[in-house]
């Protein structure tokens, strides 16, 4: 009995974690598409907005009571090996800007175990901004931008 509502709450929360990372492609895709401010640099498939998206529904996720952890890392595709910043729980990979790889789903949540786990590779877990110091300027993730994200989510 314990097991089965054990597996209802980590079903629900789940499904909550999902709900959230819609929420903020949503948000995301708006400014995107509107070029509100320094999202005017900015593909529609949010080419170069991992890290921004990445710290944003990481703190978004901890705001709503739910432990999380923003990665960088690489992702492994057919074109080769790529920079790029995702979002990891427990048992799952969520990834809100994978549209930049050509995989349709706008909130990319994908199993640990997984073969497809196998495309992130070498994730070392952010923990300051100073790591994207050599990244594009417009790509560097900065606090005023992810509070508004994750404000957003309210």
């Amino acid at each position: 009995m314990a097991e089965v509502f054990l597996k209802k709450v980590i079903f629900s929360n789940k499904k909550r974690k999902i709900e959230i990372a819609k929420a903020l492609r949503d948000k995301i895709d708006d400014l995107v598409e509107n070029e509100y401010g320094e999202f005017c640099h900015f593909k529609k498939n949010l080419c170069g907005l991992c890290a921004i998206s990445s710290l944003a529904l990481k703190n978004g996720l901890e705001k709503k009571g739910f432990k999380s952890k923003a990665l960088m890392g690489k992702f492994l595709d057919e074109k080769g090996i790529t920079d790029h910043c995702w979002v990891e729980d427990e048992s799952s990979i969520f990834d809100i800007t994978a549209t930049q790889f050509n995989i349709p789903d706008k909130v990319l949540v994908i199993d640990k175990k997984s073969e497809e786990a196998y495309w992130y590779q070498d994730g070392e877990v952010i923990t300051e901004f100073s790591q994207f110091d050599q990244w594009p300027e417009t790509q560097k993730p900065k606090n005023d931008i992810c509070h508004m994200l994750i404000d957003s989510l309210s």
